[in-house]
């Protein structure tokens, strides 16, 4: 498992920088990726096109150094949720009660009597601008 992901991590790292990182080739002793770089570039690059060499490339780095070091992707989203769920239980109880909103008739008479005498006010101002 080791060595198959070594071999993608370093053929798909290659890759991308050679489809990448052509426009460092005047800085560079050779070109960017090197000699398998170059090989696995121009095969990706026919084949996949731009963008679908650049989107395999960078998955199968990430695949590949999750076998290299010996990781899994799958433990990191599951991880997160339940640090989540605990942040959320512990700092939002109050947020799980169902909320109930006040009628209407349970505003006191105060606003209700603001609320009808300021709209015809504000109507007969704009109208005789």
């Amino acid at each position: 498992m080791f060595w198959m992901g070594l071999l993608i991590l370093l053929l798909s790292s290659t890759a991308l920088e050679w489809t990448r990182l052509y426009r460092y080739d005047t800085f560079l002793p050779g070109q960017a990726g090197g000699m398998l770089g170059y090989t696995m570039g121009q095969f990706a690059l026919n084949w996949l096109g731009d963008a679908g060499s650049g989107l395999i490339c960078v998955i199968l780095v990430v695949l590949g150094a999750a076998m290299v070091f010996g990781f899994s992707w799958a433990i990191w989203p599951s991880a997160s949720a339940a640090a989540s769920m605990a942040w959320y239980r512990a700092v939002a109880p109050s947020a799980r009660r169902p909320r109930t909103r006040p009628k209407a008739s349970a505003r006191p008479a105060s606003a209700r009597k603001w609320c009808s005498r300021s709209a015809p006010r504000a109507r007969k101002t704009i109208r005789s601008r």
